[in-house]
């Protein structure tokens, strides 16, 4: 990898490292700061707001004023808001500053604009690059966060506001601003929904109904494995470095012999026969090979889908359309939690991925008979 690219992959290594550090960590200091569970769950709900409606227009900034200035706009709220975390004195103020830096951080959609238009030919291959990269960092980062919490959970999250600070000086010294290349033919952002509305509802689809996984695999593994949250841990884990492999070396190999919209029906078709054998459980043997089975479709069909949009947007709309994409996996995660638990509680314990094939099997038939074949911008 080059410079440029090299710092990247560091960027995003290092923005998810510090997402996924506080995972493990802000739950116990929101109630040691005598909030409760449901004040805690509004963290989670204004940070995911806050990317939903802003994400596609801080994004679409980058288009106008540059990748590099939003990029580091989004890198220092993320330094001002986990500061704001580590010292505050209750528990408002950490909702303030969840909300702040959701709002104004779509950092991984202005990566994913860079690495696309730093060369057109390897789009794919940067795309799985650098979401392995931060999918590694999100691996990782709840790792480290058990690792901190001795230290003390104020700490933590000045530790973490530390590896922002770092972040936000990697990329002022090492990726230099091209804002005239930006500056051609940027539709509105409208025009952006409008033109690549069903790759959002393929994005859409899979957060939906990873999202249902993500919240309900605690529960479905105590009820039918005895499960406890070691396993879940390992099982998460597996998913995310099984994920990052697909992404860093067979999504872009896949593309290059079959292209993007057989790549993707080649992720979603594996992502629902997971689900199915979820929904029908057997044994633990085969639970595991499920999650597997999903890490490799989901990762196959987020970065084939990724790259179809890539090519179907003009390189002026890149930067909002990476940021509707962010915007429709924040959907999908707002619905699909209190969707795939509702349904566990009240329906039936695997009810939830019977809907999670359902959602799967409608973008198969709609990527494969409703869209026709997408062209390159």
């Amino acid at each position: 990898m080059g410079k440029v690219l090299t710092t990247l992959a560091l960027t995003a290594f290092l923005d998810s490292v510090g997402f996924g550090i506080i995972i493990p960590v802000l739950p116990y200091y929101t109630l040691k700061l005598g909030a409760t569970p449901f004040q805690f769950s509004l963290l989670t709900v204004a940070y995911s707001v806050a990317q939903l409606l802003f994400s596609p227009y801080v994004s679409g900034l980058s288009d106008v004023r540059g990748r590099k200035n939003i990029l580091r706009l989004g890198i220092g709220s993320e330094v001002l808001g986990y500061l704001i975390i580590g010292l505050s004195p209750s528990f408002y103020p950490l909702l303030l500053a969840r909300f702040l830096t959701g709002a104004l951080t779509s950092n991984l959609p202005i990566l994913l604009s860079y690495v696309t238009e730093m060369d057109q030919e390897e789009r794919s291959r940067n795309i799985g690059m650098l979401s392995g990269f931060y999918g590694v960092g999100f691996v990782a980062g709840p790792v480290l966060g058990g690792v901190f919490s001795p230290l003390g959970y104020r700490n933590t999250f000045l530790i973490v506001a530390g590896l922002a600070l770092l972040n936000f000086l990697l990329v002022s010294v090492n990726i230099r601003e091209d804002v005239e290349k930006v500056k051609v033919s940027r539709p509105s952002l409208l025009e952006t929904l409008r033109g690549a509305g069903p790759q959002f509802a393929l994005i859409l689809a899979l957060s939906l109904s990873f999202a249902i996984l993500q919240g309900t695999l605690a529960f479905y593994g105590d009820r039918f494995y005895r499960w406890g949250p070691e396993q879940i841990g390992v099982s998460l884990g597996v998913v995310g470095v099984v994920q990052a492999i697909a992404q860093f070396t067979l999504v872009y190999r896949i593309v290059k012999k079959v292209g993007e919209k057989a790549s993707a029906l080649l992720g979603l078709s594996l992502s629902l026969i997971s689900y199915l054998l979820l929904s029908f459980p057997t044994g633990q043997v085969e639970a595991y090979g499920s999650l597997v089975l999903l890490a490799l479709g989901y990762g196959v069909a987020q970065n084939s889908v990724l790259t179809l949009l890539s090519k179907t947007v003009p390189k002026g709309g890149l930067g909002g359309a990476f940021g509707f994409a962010q915007s429709s996996t924040a959907l999908g995660s707002l619905i699909g939690f209190p969707v795939g638990d509702s349904m566990f509680q009240y329906v039936s314990p695997t009810s939830e991925y019977l809907l999670s094939s359902f959602v799967v099997l409608g973008s198969i038939a709609y990527l494969a008979f409703g869209i026709r074949e997408f062209k390159t911008s």
